[in-house]
């Protein structure tokens, strides 16, 4: 490939762009069972220039591997969800390619499926115990129990899921919209048989969400790459719209079951938690997310006898994967509807009994709280400008005194409130693989050029701005290097606030030793710094080491709605959030993450199932803005105290507090408890009536 081709590739924003003359396609035969094995295949006459691939004809290892988990690329013999890749073919016409894809035929055996987890064993146990807990519920003055689901979301994003790849003098190039280039290269390189420095890959900008642009990416990257090393050809394989929405990984679905002992002043003496989480036919990112569930189950509430039992169950589903906020959505919906019950069976405002239940030490994990006072201070803030505690008194009043929503007056309100956190960095093991690194150069023209793998705008625009600050030079003479894994370093998957909080503080290194440097020495000066990640602790596999974050952001949200007793379509009246995220620098570029992460958040909670093929419900992400009425959003800084910018992060999903906010809103309007989403009018017609039922 020429220089100038290459840079007009690199330059490209999506997949769909690319174009050579000599491409062919790419096109994936699916399984068309859950569950079973593969019996027969026929496949018919091809013309010239179309192939059919197979396991059988991969070079390498056929499996993708994520933190010592492994999925193979192609169905070998068994098929474990509907939608498993078995065959590639490719060829110059994409038509064809279809007519040639119905023609194929595939004799299965089939075998019954499971899609509850109830119907599972366990995949794995994670277990935390603090104190004695189940004492605590023998002698509590009052036990509150409640079971809370969320189902699996889909992703949506700019592109749908593509991949283009050719050969160049030996070398495999790959051209992903990938958010973690490197897992692409590694993931190509153990499919093909090429060592790694054959593999070169670009990963073009991402504009869009990361959702599930992490790890699947690398999967997709394989099939292409394997079509172009059989046939010496280019290839493009891009997903249609339909596909993509049935076919790829979503967000993992959560059951959690809370047993909380409090006492006469409603203090929680003692919590259980049960945790089940459905990873889908493979397990890939699924211990991970679940960890974080675990130590988001408890919340910043003081409790000094905690028990937590979690397990991974595997279904015949499409396989979970990543989605913003790794587990940590799931986790605060369940806790802090949970505790707004444990508000209400106390007799207290919710806000009230937060600020006496809040620890100011430890977490229930035995994790010490840096700030101190950031729950504290985010709560009051927040309160104080929802005016929350005046609003609450009269809304629950109302909800006492009328027999139901559809007594007195048409329209009822309500108003919720959530504290949550995110927690900073790769947990435990997870980790240990990680070796994030930086490039800078400080060029002769006063440019300073960054090299990193982190895609992400935003984020890209965020670390410009740090580097900058420091350097005291233009944001227009800063560039971030096009991501080409033979330039720039591997800085690491772009998850839990990794890439603002791991590489904008090496970045920080990195400028710290130019600003010295520059005093003294001619330009260009090359700065290149990595982190080692933490020796972490010894445990057993079923045994959680709770103190794995280095930090937390912060939030607390209040929301507010009303409803029609006609319609029954909730309307949100306002929202206000207090975030701490550190004393970040771009307040601007967080905004715009922050409207969007509203959105994502809102999603969650408000949009209708739809049913797959697969018999399994999820969630589809198509909000746009004007779903939401202007915002109020404060990010609280300064709390650290410290002389340099303190960089933590808001996370892969800003606003996790928005989701049971809205519902503890919704459920003080319609006067019910509600334990599960998505929440829409058909479902609250629902949930009134067996209401009614109950009392009845």
């Amino acid at each position: 490939m020429s220089q100038k081709s290459e840079k007009l590739m690199i330059n490209k924003d999506f997949v769909s762009d690319i174009y050579k003359k000599d491409m062919i396609y790419g096109l994936t035969i699916r399984s068309d069972i859950h569950k079973g094995k593969i019996d027969s295949i026929f496949i018919p006459n091809l013309e010239e220039g179309y192939n059919v691939v197979s396991h059988k004809d991969i070079p390498g290892k056929n499996k993708i591997e994520v933190f010592g988990n492994e999925m193979p690329f192609l169905a070998e013999t068994e098929i474990e969800y509907l939608g498993q890749p078995v065959l590639l073919i490719s060829g110059p016409n994409k038509h064809k390619l279809n007519e040639i894809k119905e023609q194929i035929k595939i004799k299965y055996i089939n075998e019954k499926p499971v899609f509850d987890y109830k119907e599972t064993g366990e995949n794995k146990l994670l277990t935390f115990v603090r104190g004695d807990s189940y004492n605590e519920i023998n002698i509590a003055h009052k036990v509150i129990e409640s079971e809370y689901y969320t189902p699996a979301q889909e992703h949506y994003y700019l592109e749908t899921q593509g991949a283009y790849t050719e050969i160049d003098k030996g070398i495999m190039l790959v051209y992903s919209s990938t958010g973690y280039p490197f897992h692409v290269r590694d993931s190509v390189s153990d499919f093909i048989g090429l060592s790694k420095n054959k593999v070169r890959v670009f990963a073009l900008e991402n504009a869009g969400s990361c959702n599930e642009k992490i790890i699947f990416p690398s999967l997709l990257a394989g099939h292409c790459s394997l079509l172009t090393y059989l046939s010496k050809k280019p290839v493009k394989m891009v997903y249609s719209r339909e596909e993509d929405h049935a076919f790829t990984p979503r967000r993992h679905p959560v059951v959690m079951k809370y047993k909380t002992a409090i006492n006469n002043k409603g203090r929680i003496t003692g919590m259980i938690v049960h945790i089940k989480l459905d990873s889908g036919a493979y397990s890939l990112i699924s211990p991970l997310v679940l960890e974080r569930i675990v130590i988001a189950s408890t919340g910043a509430y003081s409790c000094e006898n905690v028990s937590i039992i979690a397990y991974i169950y595997k279904t015949n589903k499409i396989p979970s994967a990543y989605y913003s906020g790794l587990g940590e959505p799931q986790a605060f919906l369940a806790l802090e509807l949970h505790s707004l019950q444990i508000a209400r069976a106390s007799n207290a405002d919710p806000y009230i009994w937060k600020t006496n239940n809040l620890s100011h030490k430890f977490l229930p994990n035995g994790q010490k709280i840096k700030n101190l006072k950031t729950p504290e201070i985010l709560l009051d803030n927040v309160v104080k400008r929802s005016d929350f505690v005046r609003k609450y008194g009269a809304y629950e009043s109302n909800r006492k005194n009328r027999e139901n929503i559809f007594s007195s007056s048409t329209l009822k309100r309500g108003i919720g409130i959530a504290l949550c956190f995110h927690g900073i960095g790769i947990t435990g093991k997870f980790s240990d693989s990680i070796n994030p690194a930086i490039k800078l150069v400080l060029d002769t023209n006063n440019k300073l050029r960054i090299f990193t793998s982190i895609v992400n705008r935003d984020e890209c625009i965020i670390l410009k701005h740090i580097a900058g600050s420091i350097l005291n030079i233009s944001i227009s003479n800063i560039i971030i290097e096009k991501c080409d894994t033979f330039f720039v370093p591997d800085s690491g998957p772009p998850i839990c606030s990794h890439s603002i909080s791991t590489i904008g503080k090496l970045i920080i290194q990195c400028c710290n030793t130019i600003k010295i440097r520059r005093k003294k020495e001619k330009l260009p000066i090359e700065i290149r710094r990595m982190l080692k990640p933490k020796l972490n602790p010894e445990r057993s596999d079923n045994e959680l080491n709770m103190s794995l974050y280095s930090e937390f952001a912060w939030e607390a949200t209040v929301v507010e709605v009303e409803i029609d007793s006609v319609m029954l379509k909730p309307k949100i009246i306002g929202i206000w959030t207090s975030i701490f995220a550190g004393d970040e620098i771009v307040t601007g570029q967080y905004r715009k993450k922050i409207d969007r992460d509203l959105i994502k958040n809102l999603e969650f909670v408000i949009l209708k199932q739809t049913v797959s093929e697969d018999s399994e419900n999820y969630l589809s992400s198509l909000l746009s803005v004007k779903e939401l009425i202007p915002s109020e959003i404060s990010l609280i800084k300064n709390l650290s105290k410290a002389s340099f910018p303190k960089l933590i992060g808001l996370g892969d999903q800003a606003i996790t507090g928005l989701a049971p906010a809205y519902i503890g809103a919704v459920s003080q309007a319609i006067g019910c408890e509600i334990n599960k989403i998505p929440i829409y009018p058909e479902i609250i017609d629902l949930i009134l009536k067996k209401e009614k039922t109950d009392e009845d």
